[in-house]
């Protein structure tokens, strides 16, 4: 009963902690002595209006229950609408550090900046939403790519 009691206070503490998360896939395992939530088949997750999808995900959480960690696998396509800021994009894979606010994606990642028009392609991403700061790699045989409008229409 212990151990049911503790999955039951580790799967609401994803939720008690700022904006509401939702997670639904077709399986869902939680651990509690390693601090992990694995959701697999079809996995959306969505906070306010953004939402990612994914094949499958893995939520990684503090001592204190809260998520410290969010990473999803196979085909990611996201949306981010947060702090004036809208994105949309795809990876192969999505890490979400929500503490500090910095995401990163790998493989053939793509990420269009719905607000200032632009386009940004590379292998790995590390998009830093709080210093508003982005590195991107590309692949050896393969460049990054920057694409913009220089004219308002």
């Amino acid at each position: 009963m212990v151990k049911k009691i503790s999955f039951l206070f580790m799967l609401f503490s994803l939720f008690i902690y700022g904006e509401k998360v939702e997670i639904k896939s077709q399986t869902m395992e939680a651990n509690d002595l390693t601090k992990e939530v694995h959701f697999r088949g079809n996995v959306k997750i969505k906070e306010g209006i953004s939402r990612l999808n994914s094949k499958e995900a893995i939520v990684y959480l503090d001592k204190n229950n809260k998520a410290k960690e969010y990473k999803a696998v196979g085909s990611v396509d996201f949306y981010i609408k947060k702090d004036g800021n809208e994105y949309k994009g795809k990876a192969g894979e999505v890490r979400y550090f929500p503490s500090t606010n910095v995401y990163h994606l790998k493989i053939d990642a793509r990420v269009e900046d719905l607000i200032n028009k632009r386009v940004l392609t590379g292998n790995v991403m590390i998009l830093d939403m709080n210093k508003k700061q982005a590195r991107v790699d590309g692949k050896k045989n393969q460049p990054i790519e920057f694409i913009f409008e220089t004219k308002d229409k």
